[in-house]
């Protein structure tokens, strides 16, 4: 490493750092400036900015200044024998020097190199690389410039690097125990970040790993408070779900029910921004007339054309209001207006269920989790902004759900029939009035608009009044200092071609499209292509890992090129994502189109479905690790897919990219990618069951369906039938489930695939069986049995006896049913590491076999073995359903202790498998515990809450065991 640019350049030599190389400041500012992006042009005008701001005389009058200062730094780098050169570039410098050779981008490295260890769970190297990078980015960067433009370096540098850096090196550091380090290095860092709330999270976890469980809940206490004080109610909010979804399980009598879902939550969901309007004073008027200024019921909706404004003044407009709103706000984008699926209504239902910590999993209809919405909402008083929405049945249903909220749509359509049937005032959201545009832009440009008034007009003219215009010209202009606003102006004039691109031919889509025009073609070459890639992205927000593999080559070159496109502010990134406008995601893929060749488009539409079939089969790989899984394409995979530690980290990755991988199955049909299409299909159908989306499943599977038919994949035809049976069953569409296994079971014996046979023969028999047609279930087992035991398939043969075994108990045949289930245990433990979970499963049946026997004393042994095995293989659905019967066991010989804590893990885990119904005979057999220790109050809680589980699901004649 041969520079420091963090604190004061410096130099290095011999060994040595040399911080007196120079006795000029800004020689060393211009040094630091151009090792900020080493290998870069720095033109003429962008180092004025950087060195002394936007009161700096002409380039003509800097250039003597600046040539000076570039002769001593040549001289001191040719002194002190540094392996790099100052070069001049048409009219710019730029500093040839390998970003290695600077601490900065060395920092970047280790921290990239860490969270790679961090991947591989070697947090002792993580921790090494970490602390090495903190040490060299110890000092702010380019300290001696004071300048907006090294100033807002410095803010990226600790947002980007320094607190990445810190974030990982708390968690590794947890990782291998050591929390007391973890509190110390937080007593220094948190003080200039109180509001933090990823700092805040590791306190928490340092706290509970150290046993402070009291200070833990003070401190978390103690936070949301300043939050909210901060009018940070999402962060808050947040803090509050990790504490509630983190805090080790402590016993105590209620716990149990404090777990459950808090339908008192009060969600505060508004984008950040929309602070600033211009020329929006007669609207906020009138929204304020309609609405008695946010006192008064109403259902108001703003429509106008893209990029209008409506969304900001929707916003703008609540935050003023939101106080009237004491149970809650909330913005949702409907997405209406793209290329990929829209939110439906049940979409959106599920959504709010989830903002409300409601769990749409346990309802499988549509219509059961609408009037679950409506019996939480329905005597709230909210405040709903339903952004982005193109018809009117997507909200309809939800009008009528809480009748003393306040619900603002916006919209590019005129939705007539919320007039005409609902009452609702439509208010069109016009232009910005020139006068109020030439105000906005002098605001956001500076001084040189009092310098051009005639250019300023002009640009003002060219806007056509639309917002979303006026950040893109303003942010051109802010980025070119050295350009005067006239020639700003006329490029604008000879984008005139571009005006005619788009749906319509008015004037406003094409000046947006100008807009888009000049921000894209100011970026370099690579980040231009990254732009035009990502538009091919099924949805307009998606993750580092997916716009990496859309953009291709080396990580560090891809996420470069995402913060140069960041910078341009033709990204937004979030935490873990990257979003574009719904506007600019049409735009780059129209550039792609026609910029990119068909074999570059195909390309990167391969490595993005790839990206995702194959992050999906590692999260399948660790959800369900014994599974087989779906079969692999074809060719091989050339892009690095994301990987997972454990399987609740997989699911969560399900729940993120819920949107994206149902859009990439689209997408994948649609450009007849089939062999990803059904493979994508097949991936997501158990995460989007256990999520509730029963419908998204169905309607996945049966585009894969088509796909796997398009390409004539007969064993992914079967595979895909069998699995819409899978989905039709969980939604009691008996009669549909027993048409697609009866279809696979054809197609598995057509081609002669006999584990495929005897799967689908055995699900036929099991739908049997869960209809109550105990006859047609045994002949299909035992024939199922018999195909098993012909083709050597032990572990589906073990399957299939174990099922048995379950129909010999229904009939009231204990002593086979236990016989029966025994020969299944020994064939499953005969297939070692393959039949781990199944073997957990028949030690179940066979402990609650015994519990109905009255042998407690064996239910005990046999329950206990099997949590052993489900811990193992990580059968979460199991071990809640034996830790049920293990509540019974040893309530029935007096343990009411060891009941109490199976019951509660039992709810615990059926809270996080979405099991209800097991989780409703938890809490009954829990509430009868805490009866008998005379904790009243507490057992009818519980008791409650069980009911209430019996009616999601429609079953309210179980009963406990």
């Amino acid at each position: 490493m041969d520079f420091k640019i963090c604190g004061r350049v410096q130099l290095r030599s011999d060994g040595a750092w040399h911080a007196e190389w120079l006795n000029s400041k800004k020689a060393r500012g211009m040094l630091g400036v151009l090792l900020t992006r080493p290998r870069t042009v720095f033109p003429v005008g962008i180092l004025r900015e950087w060195l002394w701001g936007p009161d700096a005389g002409s380039i003509q009058q800097i250039k003597p200044t600046l040539q000076s200062h570039v002769s001593k730094i040549r001289t001191s780098l040719e002194n002190l024998g540094i392996d790099a050169r100052l070069e001049h570039v048409n009219s710019g410098y730029r500093l040839d020097a390998a970003p290695d050779q600077v601490d900065l981008h060395r920092a970047k490295q280790l921290l990239t190199d860490a969270h790679a260890a961090i991947q591989k769970s070697e947090y002792e190297q993580a921790c090494e690389n970490l602390t090495a990078a903190l040490t060299m980015v110890r000092e702010p960067p380019l300290l001696e410039l004071e300048t907006g433009p090294a100033a807002e370096f410095r803010q990226r540098t600790e947002r980007n690097i320094v607190l990445p850096s810190h974030y990982a090196l708390l968690k590794s550091r947890l990782r291998i125990g050591q929390p007391e380090l973890v509190l110390a290095t937080l007593d220094d860092l948190q003080p200039e970040h109180e509001l933090n709330t990823t700092l805040a999270k590791r306190r928490l976890d340092a706290f509970w790993a150290t046993g402070r469980f009291d200070e833990a809940t003070e401190y978390h206490l103690r936070v949301r408070r300043r939050l909210r004080d901060g009018d940070l109610f999402e962060e808050a909010d947040d803090l509050l779900a990790y504490f509630n979804q983190n805090r080790p399980s402590i016993p105590t009598p209620r716990r149990p029910l404090e777990e459950a879902p808090d339908y008192r939550v009060k969600p505060r969901r508004f984008p950040t921004g929309h602070d600033h309007l211009t020329g929006r004073e007669a609207l906020l008027s009138e929204l304020d007339s309609v609405t008695d200024h946010g006192r008064r019921t109403a259902l108001v909706v703003l429509t106008g054309t893209a990029g209008i404004g409506k969304t900001a003044l929707a916003v703008h407009w609540a935050r003023s209001v939101r106080k009237h709103f004491p149970d809650g706000h909330i913005c949702l984008d409907l997405r209406g207006f793209s290329d990929y699926p829209r939110l439906e209504c049940g979409d959106v239902v599920r959504r709010l269920l989830q903002l409300f910590h409601s769990s749409a999993d346990r309802l499988a209809e549509e219509t059961a989790q609408l009037e679950r919405l409506a019996d939480i909402i329905g005597d709230r008083r909210l405040l709903l902004i339903f952004d982005n929405v193109e018809s009117a049945e997507q909200i309809t249903p939800l009008l009528d759900t809480s009748p003393d909220s306040l619900i603002v749509v916006t919209s590019r359509h005129h939705l007539t029939e919320f007039s005409l049937h609902h009452g609702a005032t439509e208010i069109n959201v016009p232009t910005v009035s020139p006068d109020a545009t030439r105000q906005w832009m002098r605001a956001a440009i500076g001084p040189r608009c009092h310098q051009e008034p005639a250019a300023v007009n002009a640009l003002v003219e060219m806007c056509a009044g639309i917002p979303f215009v006026f950040r893109l010209v303003s942010q051109y202009a802010k980025e070119r200092p050295g350009s005067s606003l006239r020639e700003i102006a006329r490029i604008l004039r000879d984008e005139h071609w571009l005006l005619d691109v788009g749906e319509s031919a008015d004037r406003a889509a094409g000046t947006i499209r100008a807009s888009f025009g000049l921000s894209y073609r100011a970026l370099p070459t690579e980040p231009r292509r990254a732009f035009r890639l990502i538009g091919l992205h099924p949805v307009p927000i998606m993750s580092l890992g997916a716009a990496v593999a859309l953009v291709g080559g080396p990580l560090d070159a891809a996420r470069k090129d995402l913060d140069t496109l960041v910078h341009a502010n033709l990204v937004e990134q979030t935490t873990g994502h990257f979003a574009l406008h719904d506007l600019l995601h049409e735009f780059a893929a129209e550039q792609a189109q026609t910029d990119e060749s068909t074999i570059t488009q195909d390309a990167a539409l391969v490595r993005i479905l790839d990206w995702y079939l194959y992050t999906a089969k590692n999260a399948e790989k660790a959800m369900f690790p014994y599974s087989p899984g779906v079969p692999d394409l074809e060719h091989e995979c050339q892009i690095q897919a994301e990987e997972f530690v454990d399987d609740q980290a997989a699911f969560n990755w399900y729940v993120e990219e819920q949107a994206a991988m149902i859009a990439a199955v689209h997408l994948a049909y649609r450009r007849g990618q089939h062999a990803h299409s059904w493979r994508l299909a097949n991936h997501l159908k158990e995460p989007l069951k256990r999520m509730g989306a029963y419908h998204s499943a169905l309607d996945c599977l049966k585009l894969g369906l088509s796909s796997a038919e398009a390409t004539e994949d007969r064993q992914g035809i079967s595979g895909t039938l069998n699995n819409l049976g899978y989905i039709c069953m969980s939604m009691n569409k008996f009669k549909d489930a027993h048409a697609y296994f009866t279809s696979a079971y054809e197609l598995f014996r057509e081609i002669e695939h006999a584990e495929g046979t005897a799967i689908a023969l055995h699900n036929l028999a099991y739908q049997r069986f869960r209809t109550n047609d105990l006859d047609a279930a045994w002949q299909l087992f035992n024939e199922a049995l018999n195909f098993e035991h012909e083709h050597g398939l032990d572990q589906a043969r073990a399957g299939t006896l174990r099922h048995l075994g379950l129909l010999w108990k229904a009939r009231g045949d204990l002593v086979r049913a236990n016989v029966t289930l025994h020969r299944a245990l020994e064939l499953f433990e005969s297939l070692e590491q393959a039949g781990a979970p199944q073997s957990g499963r028949v030690l179940s049946d066979i402990s609650q076999l015994y519990l109905d026997r009255g042998d407690t004393r064996a239910a005990i042994d046999y329950g206990e073995r099997a949590l052993a095995l489900h811990s193992r293989s990580h059968d979460l659905a199991s071990f809640g359903e034996t830790c049920l019967a293990l509540t019974t066991a040893y309530s029935r010989q007096g343990h009411q202790r060891a009941a109490v804590e199976c019951a509660r893990e039992s709810i615990r885990i059926c809270w996080r498998t979405g099991d209800a119904d097991t989780e409703a005979r938890a809490l009954e057999l829990l509430s009868r515990e805490l009866e008998a220790s005379g904790q009243s109050e507490a057992a009818s809680e519980g008791r409650a809450r069980a009911a209430e589980l019996r009616r999601d699901t429609g079953n309210e004649t179980s009963s406990p065991t």
